[in-house]
């Protein structure tokens, strides 16, 4: 298995569906206060944007009954039925915060309204998915909505076939194109800015992945979806996250401590102290930052070579931040172990900027 196809796995992995038992989470849950029943308002609403985007007719993500589209359903629902459901009735049951539990009730009404819309437009297009199995599922997708809402959307067949028409130089436009397009239709004007978790992940990361073929299609990565601090949904969305990635897991982490290894050996790494915790580490002065910079260069020209590197100089992965869709800065560990290019970013001043940021981590 190509190691990077790995990344794109959860679209079509499923595991058993895990147990979102608060009852042994009662007494974090109380402590924490309303901050749960935040991060369950901030997450409904975010899903009905998303849902409401999903049935638009427009947007051609309902035709045709696709597995990632089929995955994305299965994924809200179980958000929905679920997490959200779950938390709820645990709020309910406690009788405190009703003005807060109120406006997260009226805001999961919206989805469902739009849930219903959906399953509409779903029988409509002749889906053989049974609905009622949504509902209560016996497994579920590992990759979170947002995902597979972005991996629909990419592999609608009009949008392959203009893929398979771009020159083969052309990648970072493509991606550039496809960002521009998800930023007109996820963002809107006015949008609420939640100080919680939101059930989305900060950042989407795509490339454009040939197989041995020379057939070009799209690779989604995300990070993890923003449940925090809600401990019992934190801890089914990283169970699920472990699952979807473990095809990648081991290679990943050789390669990772691969470069960590070359970039100590060659003088590049951070100045620590075993002896002190963290927060009394001798700050680095610039001087000091700047002679890191061509030991860390060194290394990463050196793993190109390493027996654990894996990819290609010549392929490109763009990361994009979910608040604005704009690009985040390359990222020097992707660019090391993968050999992910963000041919945008490599201006001298973006150079500097993922230099700096990877300085401050290694």
């Amino acid at each position: 298995m190509d190691p990077k196809s790995a990344l794109s796995l959860g679209r079509i992995e499923h595991t058993d569906c895990p147990e979102f038992s608060l009852g042994k989470d009662l007494e974090s849950m109380r402590k924490l206060g309303k901050i749960p029943l935040k991060v369950a308002l901030a997450t409904g609403y975010r899903l009905t944007d998303l849902v409401r985007v999903f049935t638009d007719a427009e947007n051609k993500l309902v035709k045709g009954e696709r597995e990632t589209a089929v995955d994305f359903v299965r994924a809200v629902y179980f958000w929905r039925h679920t997490l959200i459901q779950d938390t709820l009735e645990f709020y309910r049951k406690l009788s405190v915060y009703q003005g807060l539990l109120r406006e997260t009730e009226a805001a999961i009404a919206d989805l469902d309204t739009c849930l219903e819309a959906l399953e509409k437009a779903i029988k409509e297009n002749g889906w053989s998915a049974d609905l009622a199995s949504f509902v209560s599922p016996t497994s579920v997708p590992t990759a979170c909505p947002y995902q597979l809402f972005v991996e629909t959307y990419i592999t609608r067949e009009d949008i392959v076939a203009e893929l398979r028409e771009w020159d083969d130089n052309k990648d970072a436009e493509i991606i550039a194109e496809m960002a521009d397009r998800l930023k007109r239709i996820l963002l809107k004007p006015n949008s609420p800015n939640f100080k919680v978790g939101d059930g989305q992940p900060k950042t989407v990361a795509m490339k454009v992945y040939r197989d041995g073929n020379g057939n070009k299609s799209f690779v989604v990565g995300c990070s993890g979806p923003e449940w925090r601090p809600f401990s019992p949904a934190v801890g089914i969305v990283k169970l699920l996250r472990k699952r979807r990635l473990e095809n990648y897991h081991t290679c990943g982490t050789e390669a990772f401590n691969a470069l960590g290894k070359l970039v100590k050996d060659k003088g590049g790494a951070k100045p620590y102290d075993p002896n002190k915790p963290m927060r009394e580490q001798s700050e680095e002065s610039e001087e000091a930052r700047n002679k890191r910079r061509e030991p860390i260069r060194q290394a990463l020209k050196e793993m190109e070579e390493h027996e654990s590197f894996l990819g290609k100089r010549d392929e490109v992965c763009i990361a994009f931040d979910t608040a604005t869709w704009e690009r985040k800065p390359a990222c020097l560990v992707c660019y090391g172990t993968l050999g992910d290019q963000d041919p945008l970013s490599r201006t001298e001043a973006g150079k500097r900027e993922s230099m700096d940021y990877f300085l401050g981590h290694v």
